[in-house]
């Protein structure tokens, strides 16, 4: 079983797969986990779990002039001008097109040759992100139909009007190609659905999560209502609009005393301090308590 990620088990990004990992790894006996980035501490694994770090090493080496050539000539290259041809009008569209084929052909063909290497007749490989690891795995599935791939899908990675100048090339190689794709909302699912109208059947939504810690709290008897919020602080997030809630409400019920704490940090934190304190009523508490490890929240 291979693992693609951005960067899990290192630093602190990807964090549900801290949980995922352990059903993985029961599920099958040997586990190679491949990061793209190799930047911070390296997280615990299952004992059957090992990373292979050579993917991320030679992503982190810059394409040669003859890459660049090469992928400017491919035909994948002159497809998606021909179906997109706006995209010759706009540098940021071609800079972006260029980039991630690059990235891709790269990457498929460092994955062919470490599939080779390891011996594997049917290879299962899963992209956690529908990004250029999935692009590179979508070309090898094309090639070779004993490959078993399938990717997940999320936010940035799935939606183009996440990005500046909203564009995300070469996302219909992966429908077209794997065996499964699972988007993490409904949402994801549908989006996908519009977007591409042949999407295949084999488009599913599993939901991130966490393990059940079999218990609830008992309510609190001192009156307090508490409030409780888990997420990167970025404008997606939308936690501004908690603010806006519970300034709303800190007003309407003036007697009512209110706690509100976030976990989590980004770049809006300093925006949303100032709108807490600017906003909140006094008879709302607030806490930012910024990132915390998995385990800890």
């Amino acid at each position: 079983f291979h693992l693609f990620t951005y960067s899990f088990p290192y630093g602190a990004a990807e964090t549900f797969l801290e949980t995922e990992i352990r059903y993985i790894a029961a599920a099958w006996s040997k586990v190679v986990v491949l990061p793209a980035r190799l930047e911070g501490e390296r997280r615990p694994l299952p004992p059957n779990v090992s990373v292979e770090d050579g993917l991320g090493r030679m992503l982190q080496r810059a394409a040669s002039p003859a890459e660049s050539a090469a992928t400017i000539a491919h035909p994948r290259f002159a497809r998606e001008l021909l179906t997109r041809p706006a995209t010759l009008t706009s540098p940021h569209h071609l800079r972006r097109l260029t980039g991630q084929l690059l990235v891709a052909r790269r990457t498929a063909r460092w994955i062919s040759a470490y599939l080779r290497s390891t011996g594997e007749k049917r290879p299962f490989c899963y992209s956690y992100w529908l990004n250029q690891a999935a692009f590179g795995l979508a070309r090898l599935r094309r090639k070779d139909p004993r490959m078993t791939f399938v990717s997940r899908a999320h936010g940035m990675d799935l939606y183009a009007e996440r990005h500046h100048l909203p564009y995300l090339p070469l996302q219909v190689d992966v429908l077209a190609a794997a065996d499964r794709v699972f988007t993490v909302s409904q949402h994801g699912r549908d989006y996908l659905a519009a977007r591409h109208p042949n999407t295949p059947s084999r488009v599913q939504v599993a939901r991130l999560g966490v393990d059940d810690p079999g218990f609830r709290c008992s309510p609190s008897n001192d009156t307090v209502w508490r409030i409780l919020s888990c997420s990167a602080l970025l404008p997606v997030k939308r936690v501004d609009r908690l603010i806006q809630g519970l300034a709303e409400l800190g007003r309407r019920l003036p007697e009512q005393q209110l706690e509100w704490t976030h976990i989590g940090d980004g770049p809006e934190r300093a925006r949303l301090e100032a709108e807490a304190r600017t906003h909140l009523p006094n008879n709302v508490t607030w806490t930012l308590k910024g990132h915390l490890p998995n385990h800890a929240v």
